[in-house]
């Protein structure tokens, strides 16, 4: 990500606005089956977080579901992140401090957890039926039960820890520092603390993994470059870095499709093998024409059935966007509106 892009985001998100751009009516869509789901962020402070769903079949869009869901309360401010297990939905909802538990059938909400003793949540994983992990500002990750929605442990991590996934019986962590960190901290699940810091690049943020392999996304100190920015690939067996590959520009979100990681950098959507663990491609889709005015692309996520990929458009980070479809050749299939900065996509099958 260039820095004036990121200076832009910023302050997108920090500045207030006069109103609430996304007013499109609230629809609440048809029991929800195979379908894209899309959390917007909305504007930081502004309370204005959104739903949006989308289905590829016949190709209708649902805005707002959330309130529509729910007698037009509002899901918060800033949700970052959102994980599905059987019938129910985790959404993080950064600065309203909460996770937001909605039934994956109609998107009515089934519970909340609070978050204010914790630190403002970023993303969480749920491994099992049993067990989910928080991370958060509060430089912790929570550990608590996706059923009952009552926390049993918090553990203490790095600084500022963005992404959290789990590999077989450990949870691992992207220690972010808010830039200045360059560790991902690891989780046994059996004790449930921190057995190991692995080195990795500046400011990793996400983290994507395979059959095989966990790979940290580190975008570098946006305004202190240390020229450790790249993906570094993590046996999660051994705890350590087999191997990484630098990038000229700031890698950010990424997504796994057909043996390649997708990743977001400024170009568009860069394509590398996994297999030899090379840059094949560093434009398969160019960010301009996933967004035209120029300020990048948002997020990804790719369908296995389809074979499609699904890039959020944030346009110029105060009006509603919208998420352009792509096939693995890199030819646009179609685009659908969003809500306010679609930072998040999921490929919900029922």
């Amino acid at each position: 990500m260039k820095k004036s892009l990121l200076i832009l985001a910023v302050l997108s998100l920090v500045l207030f606005s006069a109103c609430d751009k996304s007013n499109n009516n609230p629809v609440t869509p048809k029991e929800a089956e195979k379908g894209i789901i899309v959390v917007n962020e909305g504007l930081f402070g502004q309370n204005n977080s959104t739903l949006t769903y989308y289905n590829p079949k016949d190709k209708s869009v649902a805005q707002q579901v959330y309130s529509a869901a729910n007698n037009g309360s509002k899901l918060g401010d800033t949700a970052n992140d959102m994980k599905v297990l059987g019938d129910k939905g985790y959404i993080v909802v950064n600065q309203s401090n909460k996770i937001e538990v909605v039934s994956m059938k109609d998107f009515t909400s089934v519970g909340t957890i609070d978050f204010t003793d914790y630190g403002a949540p970023r993303f969480i994983c749920l491994p099992n039926n049993n067990v989910a992990y928080v991370s958060t500002y509060g430089d912790n990750v929570v550990k608590l039960n996706p059923a009952t929605l009552e926390v049993s442990k918090v553990i203490a991590v790095g600084f500022k820890p963005e992404d959290v996934l789990n590999f077989s019986d450990k949870i691992f962590v992207a220690n972010s520092g808010w830039g200045s960190g360059s560790t991902v901290s690891v989780i046994s699940m059996a004790s449930d603390s921190v057995v190991k810091e692995i080195k990795v690049g500046t400011n990793p943020r996400f983290l994507v993994k395979d059959s095989k392999y966990i790979y940290a996304i580190c975008s570098d100190n946006f305004f202190s470059p240390t020229g450790q920015k790249g993906i570094y690939k993590i046996d999660p067996s051994s705890l350590a870095v087999t191997d990484s590959l630098k990038l000229e520009s700031s890698p950010g979100k990424a997504t796994i499709a057909e043996g390649k990681l997708l990743v977001i950098v400024d170009k568009g959507v860069a394509e590398i093998n996994l297999s030899t663990f090379t840059l094949e491609n560093d434009s398969l889709i160019g960010a301009q024409r996933v967004n035209p005015l120029g300020l990048g692309i948002y997020s990804i996520a790719y369908d296995t059935q389809s074979r499609m990929i699904y890039l959020g458009n944030p346009k110029d980070y105060q009006q509603n966007g919208e998420v352009a479809i792509f096939d693995f050749s890199g030819n646009e299939k179609g685009r659908f509106e969003t809500g306010i900065n679609p930072g998040t996509i999921i490929i919900y099958e029922k």
